[in-house]
């Protein structure tokens, strides 16, 4: 789900000459404590889930779409986790802040695994491609 702060931050960018963030980073929801993900859920406030750090990697990984076609935008090269715990990983948030566990920046999407959640031990890497997609009403 593209959440309120990630509309906002289309429709400012793309209609209002707010300025571009180039750099969105991918982080790990984790299943403990999960409810929901809300439209309202920001970086700083997002109590239906919390984000998963058992990874290697120091911070979140970019997210690094290629062009956009056909009204879509993806990334074709996986953003990759290397965990270093077992957990039950949920999904994955699109956020500009590259701080590992951090609350600052935006949070464009959360988004839960299409195949449902993935039990992963250490040493296990977890590839992510996301794909948002526009389309008319």
């Amino acid at each position: 789900m593209i959440v309120n702060t990630g509309l906002n931050e289309l429709l400012g960018v793309t209609l209002d000459g707010d300025s571009q963030t180039t750099d969105w980073r991918v982080g790990l929801i984790d299943d403990s404590g999960f409810v929901s993900i809300y439209g309202s859920d920001s970086m700083a406030s997002h109590p239906g889930w919390v984000e998963n750090t058992d990874y290697d990697e120091t911070s979140r990984p970019s997210w690094n779409p290629d062009a956009p076609a056909d009204q879509e935008i993806s990334n074709s090269v996986a953003v990759e986790f290397t965990m270093n715990d077992t957990k039950t990983i949920k999904g994955f948030f699109i956020s500009s802040s590259s701080t590992k566990g951090g609350s600052s920046g935006t949070l464009f999407a959360a988004v839960l695994f299409e195949e449902g959640d993935v039990d992963v031990v250490s040493a296990d890497v977890i590839e992510i491609t996301f794909t948002v997609g526009l389309a008319r009403a």
